[in-house]
């Protein structure tokens, strides 16, 4: 259940991030029709390039996560009850990796921070 609270989190607080960042957007366009605010409207668009790319792959390993659910839930009668826990561990302990690190690669490939 702990698992499941975590996953619920990180969601949450990636979904408040986006909305923020792209919510305070027209400032520094603004800032970008001044030579001396170019340096740091370019950092933001960085950072924003970087919020939405960590949108794209947790929404891509929700997706996966969610296969991954289906075909659990289709094997459950014909396995044991100690391997689809397992399994069920696994499955939440490698969608919580992902999400948590999902920024941190997000901000490596764009170069945003």
């Amino acid at each position: 259940m702990t698992t499941i609270v975590q996953i619920l989190t990180q969601i949450f607080l990636r979904v408040v991030k986006l909305i923020l960042c792209f919510a305070f957007a027209p400032i520094p366009i603004a800032l970008a029709a001044d030579d001396e605010g170019r340096g740091k409207a370019i950092q933001y668009f960085l950072f924003a390039a970087s919020v939405g790319l960590e949108a794209v792959i947790i929404y891509l390993a929700t997706n996966i996560y969610s296969i991954g659910l289906a075909g659990l839930s289709s094997t459950v009668g014909s396995t044991n009850a100690i391997s689809t826990i397992v399994a069920m561990l696994f499955l939440n302990g490698m969608y919580l990796a992902v999400i948590q690190y999902a920024s941190q690669f997000a901000e490596k490939l764009t170069g945003g921070h």
